[in-house]
């Protein structure tokens, strides 16, 4: 191997895609909406814990300033119909199309995301 070879092979940096899948798709973690206002996101999902995790995570907008805030409630264990929750300021509401929950493995990475 010549030296430039090697400088580029060093150089190289492996990069992983992650793929969201559906729900549909990993249908042994439903998620399900509690509730959702212009104001709060409530969700849940079934199955068993400690891990996979699941948490709701939503952007409250502020349209007059244009500005945004990301809220996310706290950690949940899969099949703690508790629910995750997350509360913007009135005059931060929800913004449409933002209401998610995230299921993530034992190493907090993503296994997939629920829309609602």
């Amino acid at each position: 191997m010549t030296v430039a070879a090697a400088m580029a092979a060093a150089a190289t940096v492996a990069v992983t895609t992650l793929t969201l899948t559906a729900p549909a798709q990993a249908a042994s973690y439903p998620c399900y909406k509690i509730s959702k206002t212009s104001t709060t996101a409530n969700g849940w999902c079934d199955g068993n814990g400690p891990y996979p995790t699941y948490q709701v995570e939503t952007w409250c907008y502020n349209p007059t300033s244009g500005n945004s805030v990301t809220k996310k409630g706290p950690m949940k264990w899969l099949g703690d119909r508790n629910g995750s929750s997350v509360t913007c300021p009135s005059d931060y509401p929800v913004r449409t199309g933002t209401a998610q929950i995230f299921v993530y493995d034992s190493n907090h990475l993503p296994l997939y995301r629920f829309d609602f």
